[in-house]
């Protein structure tokens, strides 16, 4: 029995809520982000999005992410930008950066910034690619081309 509750513990995803020094919401999460609890830390991030531009999912605790749960933590930091928060992932396990290295997903989450995201690729909250307006960098629009004969 006993080992039978340490094994449901370790399929767990806990989450609690702190602030850091500077005020900003810290979710500290230990466990495992798997297809079973993924929907909990999606959960977690979308109740408090709207009501903060940033928060900081603290994933020293997580010793276990599926391919679901990595797909839940990049799903869930597009939503979060979708209602303008930047979610920053913090105290990465080295197992889980060792997933985000081979994934090329590190520099979407690199120290915590959105460098992955830069102004020539962001992702808008749908996932698809959106590219900057073209730069003409002055040029009339009637200058720069050859007449059609």
């Amino acid at each position: 029995m006993e080992n039978q509750n340490a094994l449901s513990l370790q399929r767990k995803l806990i989450i609690e809520h702190n602030a850091s020094d500077g005020g900003t919401p810290t979710l500290v999460c230990r466990g495992r982000i798997t297809m079973e609890t993924a929907n909990h830390f999606r959960s977690e991030i979308k109740t408090l999005a709207p009501k903060h531009k940033f928060l900081k999912a603290d994933l020293g605790g997580i010793d276990f992410v599926d391919s679901d749960g990595l797909g839940s933590i990049l799903g869930t930091y597009i939503l979060a930008l979708s209602h303008g928060c930047d979610l920053m992932l913090v105290n990465v396990n080295s197992r889980v950066k060792d997933l985000l290295n081979i994934t090329h997903l590190e520099v979407v989450f690199e120290n915590g910034r959105r460098t992955g995201l830069t102004e020539g690729a962001r992702l808008r909250a749908d996932g698809h690619p959106d590219t900057p307006a073209r730069r003409d960098h002055g040029v009339p629009a009637d200058q720069g081309r050859r007449p059609r004969g």
